[in-house]
């Protein structure tokens, strides 16, 4: 089998040139326009490249468009054989047809990136790309050619309030840059989109306290690391907000939840009272998770032989 990388490379007439040629392998003959529109005939004869098979041949042909646009495509098939050879059957005319590819589907759920309203930008070039069959709907919000400094802001529609866990499918390539988000104001850590190869990745902007409405999206261009090819690009697929169940305002319940996830042990020294009412930031070291949990109930620690002893507000003071 073979694939190609299009028609105006495997025909040779780079960036679809609507000029009528002929060479002795390949040629346009026809070009009605304006431009490269309309009916064009293009032909290609592997006389030079011939390519052997014994049984069967399978040739694809990539076709995409920076726009959306309708196109069909009519071709002729060849049957080879020596000139003493008869063929021993008709093809058939569904033999002939291409088969029905069917659109990307989308992600359930997802707010497709190249269908979020753009509330502002102050530099650089957004478009819908498309053209990936691995994306949710096939497309992507790009943006391209962005300044160090330049925002792109965003309106994230949410459905109903509580707190969500916001999630992203992301474009990383040579060219993509370093960006900066905040999402209703809330700083996020920057986020290097290079990867020396072409890939998309999910990844957790946070666990966030959203109102029903459109939460704002700001995104900073911070430029690109050394190595990374010039464009400071970014593709946002699509994002995924995550409903989190209501918080539990039990301190125990989050002690529990908070040592066994690092499968330590824990004892309660005197009384605990109050109630837990903010939620524990994502991927914050366990010291750090324990202190700002107890600090909300006004309560302290130690560790004796490994054990963690909690001490509440009718406890003693720390060793």
């Amino acid at each position: 089998s073979t694939f190609g990388t299009g028609t105006e490379d495997y025909y040779g007439y780079a960036w679809c040139s609507p000029q009528l040629f002929a060479r002795p392998y390949h040629s346009q003959p026809r070009c009605d326009g304006p431009g490269n529109f309309g009916h064009t005939d293009v032909n290609r004869w592997h006389i030079l490249d011939p390519i052997p098979y014994r049984r069967a041949l399978k040739f694809d042909l990539e076709m995409w468009h920076w726009q959306d646009v309708q196109a069909t495509f009519a071709h002729t098939a060849f049957w080879y054989a020596p000139p003493t050879q008869l063929a021993t059957t008709q093809p058939t005319m569904s033999d002939l047809l291409p088969p029905e590819l069917k659109p990307a589907a989308p992600v359930k759920g997802a707010l497709e990136g190249e269908k979020l309203r753009i509330v502002s930008k102050t530099g650089g070039n957004t478009q819908n790309q498309e053209g990936f069959w691995e994306l949710s709907s096939g497309k992507q919000l790009w943006w391209t050619q962005p300044k160090v400094g330049d925002k792109l802001v965003l309106a994230i529609p949410v459905a109903e309030a509580g707190t969500y866990e916001v999630i992203g499918n992301f474009c990383h390539a040579r060219d993509y840059g370093i960006h900066k988000m905040r999402l209703n104001g809330n700083e996020i850590a920057p986020i290097d989109f290079y990867s020396p190869s072409l890939a998309w990745k999910k990844l957790s902007l946070g666990t966030f306290d959203l109102k029903a409405g459109d939460a704002t999206l700001e995104i900073e261009c911070l430029g690109k690391r050394p190595e990374a090819a010039a464009g400071n690009m970014l593709g946002i697929d699509y994002l995924l907000l995550q409903k989190k169940p209501a918080l539990d305002q039990s301190i125990k319940g989050n002690l529990d939840r908070l040592f066994s996830q690092v499968n330590l042990s824990y004892r309660i020294e005197g009384r605990l009272t109050g109630k837990v009412t903010e939620p524990i930031p994502a991927n914050v070291p366990f010291g750090t998770a324990l202190q700002l949990l107890l600090r909300q109930v006004g309560a302290n620690y130690r560790v004796e032989g490994g054990i963690y002893t909690i001490i509440g507000s009718g406890g003693p003071p720390p060793a």
